[in-house]
């Protein structure tokens, strides 16, 4: 196996739920994706883990979303930021082909990538930034309610276990004065639904100072 496959089944244990890639879907990878991730893909395709708080997906699979979400933005679009994860709440991680992984959190309408923002914290191996959101804890890729009090394992025992291309939606959106409650999740198609979710919120590219404190730069799109 490889040194990202290893990495990612002793952060989270064993894939759950693997879809390999068709050889068409293969030969739409785009080829300026990382060796490990391409290989990750050839061998493993689509796949949960951790019971859905995270999945790997297609690239193809978010191009008209990254076309919503960006716009006529001068940095990201939808040829230079490939889509590879995502949580169980909607949270994308990407690949940009300049400034490696970066996330989009539609919910709070926030994205963030630190070798844009942050170009003193730049790593020369953008390679390694695919790392990310497999290295996340339960916590991170997790969803807190009204409460503050945490929801996947909530969902999961009310809902169900995520499938692959699914994840947990609110309903009405949070955008769209919907509150964080567990009784105003479903489970969706992720691609639907955070379709609609992009048209209803504005997104802003922000830098994270760390304790908890993100500085917004400026808006997506413009």
């Amino acid at each position: 196996m490889s040194k990202l496959i290893n990495f990612i089944i002793e952060e989270n244990g064993a894939l759950q739920k693997t879809y390999p890639f068709t050889q068409e879907e293969l030969s739409q990878l785009p080829p300026t994706l990382p060796s490990s991730l391409l290989d990750l893909y050839k061998s493993n395709g689509r796949f949960t883990l951790q019971d859905g708080r995270l999945q790997t997906c297609h690239p193809i699979d978010f191009k008209g979303l990254f076309s919503i979400i960006f716009g006529n933005d001068k940095i990201f679009n939808k040829d230079n930021c490939h889509a590879f994860a995502y949580s169980a709440f909607g949270t994308i991680y990407f690949y940009h082909d300049i400034y490696g992984c970066g996330e989009i959190d539609l919910i709070n309408g926030y994205l963030h990538n630190t070798n844009l923002t942050s170009p003193t914290k730049t790593t020369s191996n953008l390679e390694n930034t695919i790392y990310l959101p497999f290295a996340l804890d339960r916590e991170s890729l997790d969803f807190f309610d009204i409460e503050d009090a945490p929801l996947f394992s909530r969902a999961k025992r009310k809902l169900g276990l995520l499938e692959v291309g699914e994840c947990y939606g609110f309903f009405p959106a949070l955008s769209m004065a919907g509150l964080a409650h567990i009784d105003n999740l479903k489970r969706v198609k992720a691609i639907e639904h955070l379709s609609i979710i992009s048209q209803t919120q504005e997104m802003y590219l922000i830098d994270s100072t760390g304790y908890g404190v993100s500085n917004i730069i400026r808006k997506i799109g413009k």
